[in-house]
């Protein structure tokens, strides 16, 4: 009972408080005592703090708190369907675009829709390459990918991501340019290069990514 006191009067002080909320979501052991509780009372009272994180945000339209996008607390809540809208929200307004956007994929990655997933991912990366947490990534063969781009010796990596996902199977190209920096480029010319055969378009791509352009035409895929 001493516990949950301290607890409650933790809480009373932050209430409301999406900002002080988050932080005690993020670190329930500032108002929990862990050693009074069962692993599981304390892990259900966590997510509890989650999803008070999440209200108090979204009561004042927030879809970011305290540098993490509001749908993460609601993932950690274990709501899903609100985390998705959360998050998706978020992309809407430019915030946070790569975690967002990484977040929404790792949600279809788990309801088994990995089509979905790798699409978000692949828009994840082409958004906001900087800003994707690849070593949080739920899909291993997407985190593998910022691997494959180093080891071809691409600059800046994440920024490749896309275009090595296509190489690698990983992810579908569109028909229309996408990505950032050298890596829309590649796929502009690659685009060009089978939209109207001259072979400056194809010099191009090897200027720019010898050992990608090896890959892909290698898989067949120029």
């Amino acid at each position: 009972m001493r516990a949950a006191r301290a607890a409650q009067a933790r809480l009373a002080d932050v209430l409301g408080e999406p900002e002080e909320l988050s932080i005690l979501a993020r670190h329930p052991e500032k108002a929990l005592d862990r050693a009074r509780l069962t692993s599981g009372l304390f892990a259900a009272m966590g997510r509890g703090l989650h999803r008070l994180a999440a209200e108090a945000a979204e009561r004042k339209w927030m879809t970011v708190v305290s540098g993490r996008p509001t749908g993460w607390h609601w993932l950690r809540a274990g709501e899903p369907d609100r985390a998705r809208a959360a998050l998706e929200a978020a992309v809407d307004k430019g915030q946070l675009v790569g975690v967002s956007l990484s977040l929404l994929g790792d949600i279809a990655y788990h309801a088994d829709r990995g089509e979905e997933a790798r699409e978000r991912y692949r828009q994840a990366f082409c958004a906001d390459p900087n800003g994707v947490p690849v070593e949080r990534i739920d899909d291993e063969e997407v985190r593998a990918l910022l691997d494959e781009a180093r080891g071809l010796e691409l600059e800046p990596p994440a920024e490749w991501v896309p275009m090595v996902g296509y190489a690698q199977g990983v992810f579908k190209l569109p028909d229309q340019p996408e990505g950032v920096g050298e890596c829309r480029e590649f796929h502009a010319a690659l685009l060009e290069a089978r939209k109207t055969g001259e072979p400056w378009h194809r010099q191009r791509m090897q200027q720019l990514a010898m050992g990608l352009f090896e890959q892909l035409l290698e898989a067949n895929k120029l």
